[in-house]
């Protein structure tokens, strides 16, 4: 019995290592191969760094919104440290990054409401 806790133990542990490596990958090849042109919608603490979220194109005109970062194929989120951020973004914020760049840009709206250039964050791969 001693034994096939062990065992259950080992498989959970290199089950567990497996996943959360197999999700880092899949997050940081999301953001880097996919493009923004969106506004945030909500911004999250998560720790000591903020999650993202921003409205998401559909061709088809319909959007699964899931706000869970455990699903892999995850996006229409990304964390603050990606980016480097340190400045505060705020709801209603635009973004832009173009595909296979880390480049993000951020437009705040001016006191008539257009969308003007703020800053460009680099990213880290």
């Amino acid at each position: 019995m001693k034994r096939l806790i062990s065992t259950v133990f080992i498989i959970l542990v290199i089950g567990l290592f497996v996943y959360f490596n197999t999700d880092n990958w899949s997050y940081s090849g999301r953001i880097y191969k996919n493009e923004i042109n969106s506004h945030i919608t909500k911004i999250e603490a998560n720790g000591s760094r903020f999650k993202v979220f921003f409205a998401e194109k559909s061709n088809t005109g319909f959007k699964l919104n899931i706000n869970e970062d455990i699903s892999f194929g995850y996006s229409n989120f990304f964390y603050t440290s990606t980016f480097n951020i340190t400045e505060p973004l705020l709801k209603g914020d635009s973004l832009s990054k173009p595909a296979g760049s880390l480049q993000l840009s951020v437009f705040k709206k001016d006191s008539l409401g257009k969308p003007i250039f703020y800053k460009t964050f680099k990213g880290e791969k």
